[in-house]
């Protein structure tokens, strides 16, 4: 079997031995963009091959045949005439303010200079525009060809101060200007290739390059980067019987389960990336380090996003509401104009926690875009990290109880739903001073898990806590989440009401009393569960009251009441004579 190649991003090193490491060839590609030299610009999340592909780029223009022996573009009518390339790989560029920023970026660019025995001038040294100029112009003067200018995570910089809207602002300007400097060099510039994850406006960022051809949502170009399902099958196929039986010995995986049904399990785990709503690819990243790793894992959530995305709940609360997510969107809206506005659906299908699950409608200058999550690692991270903010003890375990919780909904089946939530719970931590706040997240996962996407009515600060969903067959669910906490229980010592009494306690032995002490706690537990009950079915009807008259399907009030950390009481009540 070939190696696998976790985190290589060099193509030179990746084909030192010819075929050695698994790879997906992506040169007929490639080959559209060398043999149309002008400025692209493409958008993918992080993790999806970008850095391997701008090297093999790299390669290619620089006339390195020598490494695509064997390759579709080895066998093409490529010239192979070497051109002069300038890679920048903007992450490396630290900051901290503006000036450092441009501080940062000409050292990067003299060290460029350095490492093709070339020296920019003095004039240049001040402003990092003047010095992409005067390194195109050496290139081209030294080598006699047009320079290529590759670019690498050119929002970098901006991201790494998504919480700074205002110094994100200030480095987003300088990299406008940077940018458009590429424009001035047009008769000694060949291709330009720009990749990133966030897909700014033109207006934004590159206000000087009118000629940037965007291909990240053209279907030629759809499965540039990750592995489409022929590729996929052509590169591990002989590597899924070893994963079986790997998988088999740590008892990850049931024995009766063949090599097709495991191939079918890993396209639901990490298929369904997409950009024209028809071509779906599998993650790299993810699926190299499932066959290293040879388990199930949401490995997206080991990365930065999530950081990322902790951050884009503080600073969005209304990412919560997931609802919003999956409506269409125009392909005008996918971009971001300003900093401080940045529309949580656009950024989440940026950074592939979304994907374009079908072009709804087209025009000659615009599409609609129909969008959803791509798969269930993705779903993982996204309930892990957006709603619920832990990890579950079991991540299949949990997917099988949400499954089981709106089979049990949508059933009417209180004690089902009891059950099932109960058993979700035991997933999750949930602390002796666990909130409503807390259940109603806990809540929210489990229907994102299961595909379920409801309207959140509930906010911080709020005393309600409450759900509206509409299940598959179109009826309402309003669902309002109690909690009992272990400081609410009612004290072993306290006082019994009269009409509790049924003897004296004078009467009992002192082997009785501790069983009539128990008794008498329950008795005062199941009469504050049942006055939670009747709260939560009384705050439904204040807070819905308008709503049970619209439509001609059924509507239901649920109270769930949860105690004990994973003891839950569930009451479904039809809403009738509407």
């Amino acid at each position: 079997m070939k190696n696998i190649p976790i985190d290589m991003r060099d193509f030179s090193w990746l084909r030192k031995d010819d075929d050695d490491f698994y790879y997906a060839d992506k040169t007929h590609l490639l080959h559209k963009l060398v043999q149309r030299p002008m400025p692209y610009f493409l958008s993918r999340p992080r993790y999806f091959g970008k850095t391997l592909l701008l090297s093999t780029l790299k390669a290619i223009l620089e006339g390195r045949r020598d490494l695509f022996k064997g390759l579709w573009i080895d066998g093409s009518d490529y010239h192979w005439t070497p051109h002069p390339v300038i890679k920048l790989e903007m992450r490396w560029i630290r900051s901290s303010s503006r000036m450092s920023f441009r501080k940062e970026l000409n050292l990067y660019l003299d060290d460029v200079a350095e490492r093709e025995k070339l020296e920019l001038p003095v004039s240049s040294s001040s402003s990092p525009s003047a010095a992409l100029r005067s390194l195109i112009e050496l290139l081209y003067d030294k080598y006699g060809q047009k320079a290529a200018v590759l670019i690498d995570d050119y929002d970098a910089p901006i991201f790494k101060h998504l919480a700074e809207p205002a110094l994100a602002d200030e480095i987003r300007s300088e990299l406008d200007e940077f940018y458009s400097s590429l424009k001035t060099n047009e008769d000694k510039l060949g291709l330009v290739f720009i990749t990133g994850v966030t897909r700014f406006s033109k207006s934004s960022i590159f206000s000087g390059l009118n000629n940037l051809d965007d291909i990240t949502f053209n279907p030629a170009f759809a499965d540039i980067c990750g592995f489409n399902c022929e590729e996929f099958s052509a590169l591990f196929e002989n590597r899924l019987d070893y994963t079986l039986k790997s998988l088999k010995g740590d008892k990850s995986i049931d024995a009766a389960v063949t090599g097709e049904q495991l191939k079918k399990v890993l396209q639901w785990w990490l298929d369904g990336y997409s950009w024209d709503g028809k071509t779906k690819v599998y993650n790299p990243w993810s699926v190299l380090h499932f066959f290293y790793t040879c388990r199930f894992f949401d490995y997206r959530f080991e990365l930065r996003e999530a950081a990322f995305l902790k951050k884009l709940i503080d600073l969005q609360p209304t990412v919560f509401d997931l609802s919003k997510k999956i409506a269409p969107m125009r392909s005008g809206d996918i971009q971001i104009d300003k900093i401080d506005q940045i529309d949580p659906a656009s950024l989440l299908l940026q950074t592939g926690h979304l994907t374009v699950k079908e072009i709804a409608s087209e025009s000659e200058d615009e599409s609609c875009f129909l969008l959803g999550v791509p798969n269930l690692e993705v779903k993982a991270s996204l309930v892990t990290v957006l709603v619920s903010r832990q990890r579950p003890k079991k991540l299949g375990l949990a997917i099988e109880f949400s499954s089981q919780i709106m089979k049990a909904l949508f059933a009417q089946d209180a004690l089902g739903f009891e059950k099932a939530f109960s058993d979700y719970l035991t997933q999750y931590k949930c602390g002796s001073n666990a909130s409503e706040k807390h259940y109603h997240a806990l809540l929210r996962s489990a229907l994102i898990t299961a595909d379920q996407y409801a309207q959140n009515d509930g906010t911080a600060g709020e005393e309600e806590y409450s759900v509206h969903l509409k299940s598959p067959a179109g009826d309402d669910y309003f669902i309002e989440v109690k909690c009992l906490s272990e400081k609410e229980q009612p004290e072993t010592k306290a006082k019994p009401k009269s009409s509790e009494m049924t003897v004296s306690p004078k009467q009992l032995t002192e082997q009785e009393k501790p069983e009539y002490d128990k008794l008498r706690l329950e008795m005062a537990k199941l009469d504050k569960l049942a006055n939670l009950v009747k709260k939560a079915i009384t705050q439904i009807d204040i807070k819905y009251a308008d709503m049970f008259l619209r439509g001609s399907n059924r509507v239901f009030k649920v109270a769930l009441v949860v105690s004990d950390r994973t003891n839950v009481w569930v009451k479904i009540v039809e809403v009738l004579n509407r």
